[in-house]
C-alpha cells in the first residue's frame, strides 16, 4: 500500500506499508515500479522521501534509483509530548533523543 498526494507536477509519497509476506517476494519493488509507471504516465514528478543530514554515497544512489527528480527536502520533527516520548523510547532501549520511534529495528 502507498499513501500519496499530487500537488501541481510532483506524486509525493508519504507513507508506504508491505506486510511481511510481501516483503518476502519484494512487493516493494512491484510497488515502486506501479509507481514510477505511474508518475510517467501523468508527467509527475516522483519524490519518495528526503536524505538524511550526512547519508551515505549509497543511500544517494538507492533513492535516486527510485525518483524520477532529486531536490532538496525540508522535515520537521514535532513531539506533543516530549516526557512521554522519551519515556516511551527509553522502554524500548532506545536513546531518548530518537526520532521517530516507529522507525526501532524492534517493530
Amino acid at each position: 500500500m502507498a499513501c500519496g498526494v499530487v500537488f501541481g507536477d510532483v506524486l509525493q509519497i508519504l507513507h508506504m506499508v508491505f506486510t511481511p509476506e510481501g516483503l518476502g517476494w519484494n512487493a516493494s519493488y512491484l510497488l515502486m515500479k506501479g509507481l514510477q509507471d505511474y508518475a510517467l504516465a501523468h508527467q509527475l514528478r516522483l519524490m519518495t522521501g528526503g536524505m538524511p543530514a550526512g547519508a551515505s554515497e549509497g543511500l544517494r544512489i538507492f533513492k535516486a534509483r527510485w525518483a524520477n527528480h532529486m531536490e532538496p527536502v525540508y522535515l520537521l520533527r514535532r513531539i506533543n509530548a516530549l516526557p512521554t516520548y522519551q519515556a516511551l523510547c527509553a522502554q524500548r532501549g532506545m536513546h531518548p533523543n530518537y526520532f521517530p520511534a516507529y522507525r526501532s529495528p524492534s517493530y
